[in-house]
């Protein structure tokens, strides 16, 4: 037994017709919109053979959905390319380790890394780069120093016990000639073979380079890093790193050498 199509008379499809809401606003024009009104009443009371309107169908949807598909493609690109973009800014992209610390800060004018069993490595490795002191010490913050970051300065009294006085670079930058080979120094009474020292500072290369064991800090105490020369000779910020460890609150500034005090050879890079 077969089945036969029903189609509407005109009467009906008036009907129906006038039944369909009508949008506010038409994007097509009168003769298009009625061809679309007409083939959705076809649609509605389509013909006996529903077997052959399916893959019409299937297709149509398929045509439907390409269109967000190839959207959601596009906007996922965009997103890969900011998630895996590199940074431009003068700080680059940090190291991580799996717990989420970072395990290594570029800046532009030092380096901050943690190396093994903890110890951190502060590293000068642009000479003329701007030393950005509160950049660092957020950057120290982070790696768990418990640290304050100062630069000298030339309104703050010097303290009245010359012991009182911080630990510092031994030489600026060496003034004897550069066929002399480079030694590395540490400060008095913080020789590098004693490994349950807190802090050092070395130079390396004509650069200060400070160690820090975070771990070797006693609780309570503070390490004081500070450039005196920041502020009087600016030119030559990175050439010193005072360092020394103070219990309960650190003093609000550090005094500053006078300007001209110390004597520099040729800038290295």
């Amino acid at each position: 037994m077969s089945r036969q199509s029903f189609r509407p008379d005109p009467a009906e499809r008036e009907e129906m017709a006038r039944l369909l809401p009508v949008p506010a606003e038409r994007d097509l024009p009168a003769g298009r919109h009625q061809l679309f009104k007409d083939y959705l009443m076809n649609e509605i009371h389509h013909d006996a053979d529903p077997d052959a309107a399916v893959p019409a169908r299937s297709r149509r949807r398929k045509a439907f959905l390409a269109i967000p598909l190839a959207t959601a493609v596009a906007a996922g690109a965009v997103f890969t390319a900011l998630a895996t973009g590199h940074a431009t800014n003068p700080v680059q992209a940090n190291q991580h380790s799996s717990s989420g610390q970072p395990l290594k800060i570029t800046a532009a004018a030092y380096t901050l890394q943690q190396e093994d069993h903890g110890l951190v490595r502060l590293a000068i490795i642009d000479p003329a780069g701007k030393l950005d002191l509160p950049g660092l010490q957020r950057d120290l913050d982070r790696l768990g120093v418990p640290a304050r970051v100062y630069a000298g300065d030339p309104n703050c009294p010097t303290p009245a016990d010359p012991s009182s006085s911080p630990t510092s670079t031994p030489d600026p930058i060496p003034t004897a000639p550069a066929s002399q080979p480079e030694v590395s120094r540490t400060p008095s009474g913080l020789a590098s073979e004693h490994p349950a020292s807190s802090w050092r500072v070395e130079v390396n290369n004509g650069k200060p380079v400070l160690y820090v064991r975070p771990d070797k800090i006693p609780a309570g105490q503070k390490l004081m890093v500070s450039f005196p020369l920041a502020h009087t000779e600016p030119d030559h910020a990175w050439s010193i790193i005072e360092g020394r460890t103070i219990d309960g609150t650190p003093p609000a500034c550090i005094p500053a050498p006078p300007k001209g005090a110390i004597q520099f050879g040729p800038i290295t890079s």
